[in-house]
């Protein structure tokens, strides 16, 4: 089940977000349920995937418990942290979008596509950077 999971989840994910897309675009009074079932199902898999490696590997004996728990929290910590940033920059960008594209005269749907493009482009910036960082940032030292 989780190997599935692991193989077909990212596009279980796009697939989600393209019903998202046909719901602001068809139907958008369904637009904030599917976003709220897209956002769920997404944090989801990454939480279920954060916890798999770990656990894993202290069945398997090659890690002890407290290891295990140490890489857990961090891997949480920072899903947190990216997700916060991402949605933060997310909103702000298309909320920028939008009325920039509101204000040039463009039609109400134009504005909608360009809010939710500048969206998901600045969340996966933001995304990458902080993901970039934090694993400089957790990358286990060699003791010397």
């Amino acid at each position: 089940m989780l190997a599935a999971l692991e193989k077909h989840g990212m596009w279980i994910v796009l697939a989600m977000l393209g019903a998202l897309l046909a719901c602001l675009l068809f139907f958008p009074s369904l637009a904030q349920p599917v976003s709220s079932l897209v956002l769920l199902v997404a944090v989801s898999f990454m939480l279920l995937f954060a916890i798999q490696k770990p656990l894993h590997a202290y069945r398997q004996g090659e890690i002890s418990l407290p290891a295990m728990w140490r890489k857990i929290s961090l891997d949480l910590l920072g899903i947190v942290l990216t997700l916060f940033l991402a949605i933060l920059s997310g909103c702000w960008a298309a909320d920028w979008a939008s009325q920039l594209a509101q204000a040039n005269g463009f039609p109400a749907l134009w504005a909608i596509l360009s809010g939710f493009c500048a969206a998901l482009a600045a969340g996966f910036a933001v995304g990458a950077a902080v993901q970039s960082v934090w694993g400089r940032l957790t990358r286990p030292r060699p003791v010397k």
